[in-house]
């Protein structure tokens, strides 16, 4: 019977603590599509990508810059790509930017989706501040392919919470991308 009792308690304590990191392995091989998102606006800007009406972070590391076609290059640690026609841009040394489209041709998507997984959050509340119940991770994915094969793909991580009264809500983070250039 106690042995059953630890058995119990230590899966308790492993789906308690380390259920974020599973749900983290089990996303690498698939999430939960919630939704399209609206691509009516590109804009990078020196530590931040604006797509639709939000803006995204991104290293500080990656660079971009015209190419002689007036295009928008990026260089990241995984290689480089071009996205599209620049339509406006200011190249100031101090807040430079870019607000460009896709070329002709180039697929773009953005979607946002979440984990299969989700766990609990059983903490205390202070001073009556409502605490999310639940946990689990969501991921903004834009993926920008080519007619030559090329293709960019951004993963900005994201956490939501489940609240009684609300439902899941987005943490709104505002963590780096990871980039995979091919």
């Amino acid at each position: 019977m106690i042995k059953l009792l630890l058995a119990i308690l230590t899966i308790a304590l492993i789906w308690l603590y380390g259920s974020p990191h599973i749900a983290s392995l089990m996303d690498r091989f698939y999430t939960v599509p919630v939704a399209v998102l609206p691509l009516e606006r590109l804009e990078l800007q020196r530590g931040k990508f604006i797509v639709g009406p939000r803006s995204w972070a991104m290293p500080e590391s990656v660079q971009f810059a015209l190419d002689s076609q007036n295009q928008l290059k990026i260089t990241s640690a995984g290689g480089t790509f071009t996205f599209g026609p620049v339509t406006r841009c200011s190249t100031d040394a101090v807040d430079p930017f870019y607000e460009f489209l896709p070329g002709v041709g180039d697929q773009v998507s953005f979607v946002k989706s979440h984990s299969v997984l989700s766990w609990p959050t059983p903490y205390f509340s202070v001073m009556n501040v409502a605490r999310a119940t639940w946990g689990r991770h969501s991921y903004f994915t834009l993926l920008w392919r080519k007619p030559t094969g090329a293709s960019i793909k951004l993963i900005w991580p994201d956490e939501q919470g489940y609240y009684a009264t609300v439902g899941w809500t987005d943490g709104n983070m505002y963590l780096p991308p990871q980039i995979k250039i091919n």
